[in-house]
């Protein structure tokens, strides 16, 4: 998915690369939800520099992601809703920029 939607410096994504970052290889390679491993969920964003989303995240992945970094207590709290407010803007920056197109010439 080359056309991503959503802002790649969104205090979600810089949450989760940093805390990505710090993790062993080993754990980082584990899968996330189901067979996804982070390379399957994530890829590099030439434009942003960044690591976004390689495809529409959701509840359930969010979640995993938490799951996945062994977040608990505040820090589990806070990085879901995190995540829900990146959900959130990336469905209304979608859905405006679904308003914004033109119709197809007939």
């Amino acid at each position: 998915m080359d056309d991503f939607t959503g802002d790649p410096w969104h205090p979600f994504l810089r949450l989760l690369r940093r805390r990505a970052a710090r993790l062993p290889p080993v754990r980082r390679a584990l899968a996330i939800s189901g067979q996804e491993a982070w390379e399957d969920l994530f890829r590099h964003d030439e434009a942003a520099g960044k690591s976004v989303p390689a495809r529409e995240l959701s509840e359930a992945d969010i979640t995993a992601l938490a799951e996945w970094l062994d977040l608990s207590g505040e820090e589990r709290a806070t990085f879901l809703q995190l995540g829900s407010a990146f959900l959130a803007q990336s469905d209304s920056l979608r859905q405006l920029r679904e308003e914004l197109q033109l119709p197809d010439d007939e």
